[in-house]
């Protein structure tokens, strides 16, 4: 974007106007910019100053990664690229990975899960589970993958 500038700050702005931003859905800074022609897109701000200070995308499956996990700090010095691997280990370093009671689909909260297994281990049968099952108005499936920790492992 030729008719662009990112600031050391987090700001980007045209020939005439610093840009305003405004919050996605998922908690980032976003800005509309007008490419030559006319083409209008909306992009991240933590994209765009990543680019402006570090170079294109190394490849096209890089992301502008927050070093510090804080989503609304755009500065040079808080973004680097890396790939989506990198990325989710980020995520988990920083604690700001969508899992457990973050994720938008959890039915369940941790103290609910850590009495599901308590209550699993006093009397490990198919009954228990039934019952468990009925409580919380889900599937015995959900039930069972709990107790068997292929689901909710983020919970001791």
């Amino acid at each position: 974007f030729p008719n662009y500038e990112a600031s050391s700050f987090g700001g980007v702005r045209s020939k005439f106007r610093v840009l305003s931003q405004w919050l996605d859905k998922k908690g980032y800074r976003r800005v509309t910019v007008y490419h030559t022609g006319g083409i209008k897109l909306v992009s991240c701000v933590h994209v765009l100053v990543c680019e402006a200070f570090h170079g294109p995308k190394p490849a096209w499956a890089h992301h502008a990664a927050h070093n510090n996990g804080k989503k609304l700090i755009n500065t040079p010095g808080n973004l680097r690229w890396t790939t989506a691997v990198g990325n989710a280990a980020d995520k988990k370093l920083h604690g700001t990975e969508c899992e457990g009671e973050r994720h938008p689909q959890a039915l369940f909260t941790e103290s609910q899960i850590k009495t599901v297994r308590a209550q699993y281990q006093v009397a490990p049968t198919a009954e228990t589970i039934k019952r468990l099952a009925e409580a919380f108005m889900v599937s015995r499936h959900t039930i069972r993958n709990i107790v068997k920790r292929r689901t909710w492992k983020c919970v001791a």
